[in-house]
């Protein structure tokens, strides 16, 4: 692809920041790390949902940061000025209705100044800097889990990358989201999460990856179908169970449309399944099982594996065998990692979301730090401070606020 662009609306609520990273990464990932234009969002509500929230202080620039972190080189709105009539008339834009005397146009006026500050100081020709672990979004695995015959419609691809992007990150970990037809399996650790179909391409990579040493983590509707979605048999995940390890002969899926139905299951590290369960009846011989379900007995799910690790050729896998929710994936994590033998933090603080763009060339970096909490947070600072939005610098280091962000080159 030639030019790869995205327009991006946020997310209301708690997932704003993280939804947004998501967005943006997955677009960088599209574009192979060259640049790519953001080209539309908003500088503070919408108008077509059905109740459109504003931007709180801070937000409109640190969202538009936030996208120039994750390799957009341009950054466009919708729209100039905000229409006195017709359809998107409460739409807004970079002069409101209320003029110039506005937050929103100040606000706008500092991320121009933030932009040229960062163009002033060299960022036009860097690239995000490659993450050790690689999230794989997959297209065609989400139009075949939204058809309407599958074993639950409560799963979707879709929500899968984005709980373990967050998961990730509350565990101090920026992943790289990368398409399916990406180098993933030229990085340290690669999720593949609820990645319903593996082509036999795909498939042959997975083997190769981990075999030549790569760290893998697979989860539940992984590897259900080929190419053609044409199910893999043998029980699941059907072309690839000696490299994880597992075979599943059937499905838990767990709801609430019916009185006395399962709606969760208990796990033994004191997480809980939600949606979706595997029955996972036997593990191969190089593998341990790290968590187990805890049941009432006649369900037949208590004490079956619900995480197992697993060692294939020169490298490791774990598969994950139940929707564990952002929550659940981030208190499994640090076993996980550790069943890989990896230790992939970035930031020592996972209320900060650490990003870097570097110049290949010179060495130079650029560090955003994004405060995804709601209390100030401080940090040491290493390199010169291009851009403080809802940040102060002191003798001591730097504060950085709620809804704040701030660039350091070095």
């Amino acid at each position: 692809v030639d030019f790869v662009s995205n327009d991006h609306y946020f997310t209301p609520g708690e997932a704003h920041l993280d939804e947004l990273a998501f967005s943006a990464s997955l677009v960088d990932g599209i574009a192979r790390k060259q640049p790519w234009f953001l080209m539309e969002h908003s500088t503070s509500a919408v108008n077509w949902r059905p109740v459109n929230y504003r931007k709180e202080p801070g937000q409109l620039v640190r969202d538009s940061l936030a996208h120039v972190a994750m390799g957009a080189d341009a950054v466009c709105y919708f729209q100039w000025r905000q229409s006195k009539a017709g359809a998107e008339k409460f739409h807004s834009a970079m002069v409101p209705h209320a003029g110039e005397d506005s937050r929103t146009f100040r606000d706008v006026c500092e991320l121009g100044a933030d932009l040229d500050a960062l163009a002033d100081s060299g960022l036009l020709g860097t690239r995000l800097a490659k993450s050790r672990v690689a999230v794989v979004y997959d297209y065609e695995s989400e139009w075949a889990s939204e058809h309407t015959a599958t074993p639950t419609q409560k799963v979707h691809h879709i929500d899968e990358p984005l709980a373990w992007f967050r998961a990730l990150a509350d565990n101090g970990v920026t992943a790289d989201v990368v398409p399916v037809r990406s180098d993933w399996d030229e990085y340290e650790v690669a999720v593949l999460p609820s990645v319903y179909i593996l082509s036999e391409e795909t498939t042959r990579r997975v083997r190769d990856y981990v075999a030549n040493g790569g760290r893998l983590i697979v989860t539940y509707y992984t590897g259900l179908s080929d190419e053609r979605d044409h199910v893999w048999l043998g029980g699941y995940p059907g072309s690839i169970r000696d490299v994880v390890g597992v075979r599943v002969e059937e499905f838990a899926p767990l709801g609430d449309d019916w009185p006395g139905a399962p709606d969760h299951l208990d796990l033994d590290n004191g997480v809980t399944a939600h949606d979706f369960a595997d029955v996972i009846t036997s593990i191969g011989k190089d593998a341990k099982v790290l968590v187990s379900f805890k049941d009432d007995p006649w369900t037949g799910m208590d004490g079956r594996p619900a995480i197992v690790a697993n060692m294939y050729g020169e490298g490791r896998s774990v598969y994950v065998g139940a929707r564990l929710g952002r929550d659940g994936i981030a208190r499994s994590l640090p076993a996980i990692l550790g069943a890989l033998d990896v230790d992939a933090r970035d930031s020592s603080d996972p209320r900060l979301l650490r990003v870097e763009r570097v110049d290949e060339t010179t060495g130079v970096r650029f560090t955003f730090l994004f405060n995804r909490s709601h209390e100030p947070v401080e940090v040491d600072t290493r390199g010169d401070v291009v851009v403080a939005s809802f940040a102060t610098k002191d003798s001591d280091g730097l504060t950085i606020r709620p809804n704040g962000v701030a660039v350091l080159k070095r």
